[in-house]
């Protein structure tokens, strides 16, 4: 039994050959509060003319750039795997990618 995890996904070879990937929903809703911080200090130097809060304001920005660009190099290799999966037809998908109970999880068949 291999097990690899990162922050984004957790991959795991079972005995039968069945390779079992889990989504983490956590970086997900991480993007969508780096958008939604983004945002309040966008509207708040909308109303408060002042250089240092929107140079405060750029930070939730280059830090989802870090995230995706994370995300696009952690992700790779498992993104390409799964999509080799469903061209054979070997592949099953469950769950939601924002669920925290149900986490989207793929079964791919040896």
């Amino acid at each position: 039994m291999n097990m690899q995890e990162n922050i984004f996904y957790s991959r795991e070879e079972k005995e039968n050959g069945e390779i079992v990937i889990v989504w983490k929903p956590y970086s997900t809703y991480g993007v969508l509060a780096y958008i939604i911080i983004a945002g309040v200090f966008y509207f708040i130097n909308r109303y408060f003319d002042s250089f240092a809060l929107s140079a405060v304001g750029f930070i939730p920005i280059v830090a989802l750039i870090i995230n995706a660009v994370l995300y696009m190099a952690k992700t790779q290799g498992v993104s390409a795997e799964i999509r080799a999966a469903q061209q054979e037809g070997n592949c099953r998908i469950e769950g939601n990618k924002y669920s925290f109970t149900s986490p989207l999880t793929v079964y791919i068949k040896k």
